[in-house]
């Protein structure tokens, strides 16, 4: 295996996903990720630095191979501006169910390791600068219920799509993967959007 090929990249970030969804971060290491991947410690330092590194690495590729993008398409397509942010929630919470493993390794991660916490941090500056995306249109629209802004409408669909609360609805309290993004997106519905528009 090539060590500078795009091949042994892709092959180290997957044996990295695999080991995220199975074990704590604590235990992930370098020399870990290697033996699964089947190259050298050296191979995977070269190619992401540090193990936080490799997880903000891991967490891009999910999402440039993942199905997010899939996810979202339909609802890009919608005219209605009210119909496109119910949509892309859904989505969100859908793809929620993918990552949450390594969301959760990184939010670990964040408390003990700045550069995981850098990493935690622009991956939720994206968040709310697409959520934000979503809801200016509802808002100009008019189609905001009273008392909602787009910062508030923001910062409560953020807060419903986080990885916490996936963590302790799906995870903890055993509620069923479609539940929980049923309920996410009646919520969105019910305190957003404004029933007389």
């Amino acid at each position: 295996m090539n060590p500078g090929s795009s091949n042994t990249r892709d092959n180290i970030l997957a044996a990295t996903k695999s080991l995220v969804e199975t074990i704590s971060f604590a235990d992930l290491s370098l020399a870990r990720v290697a033996m699964e991947a089947g190259v050298t410690r050296q191979t995977v330092y070269l190619h992401f630095g540090s193990r936080s590194g490799l997880l903000l690495a891991l967490v891009t590729w999910m999402d440039e191979t993942g199905r997010f993008q899939a996810l979202m398409a339909p609802a890009l397509k919608l005219a209605d501006p009210t119909d496109v942010l119910l949509g892309l929630t859904a989505a969100a919470a859908t793809y929620n169910a993918d990552v949450a493993a390594v969301s959760l390794a990184l939010r670990e991660a964040r408390r003990s390791d700045p550069a995981a916490a850098a990493a935690w941090d622009d991956r939720m500056k994206v968040r709310i600068a697409g959520i934000r995306s979503a809801v200016m249109p509802v808002a100009e629209s008019g189609a905001l219920g009273a008392g909602w802004t787009v910062n508030l409408a923001t910062d409560m669909i953020f807060a419903l799509l986080s990885p916490t609360l996936y963590e302790d609805l799906v995870l903890d309290r055993k509620w069923s993967k479609r539940r929980y993004i049923a309920h996410v997106v009646r919520l969105v519905r019910e305190m957003l959007v404004d029933k007389s528009s």
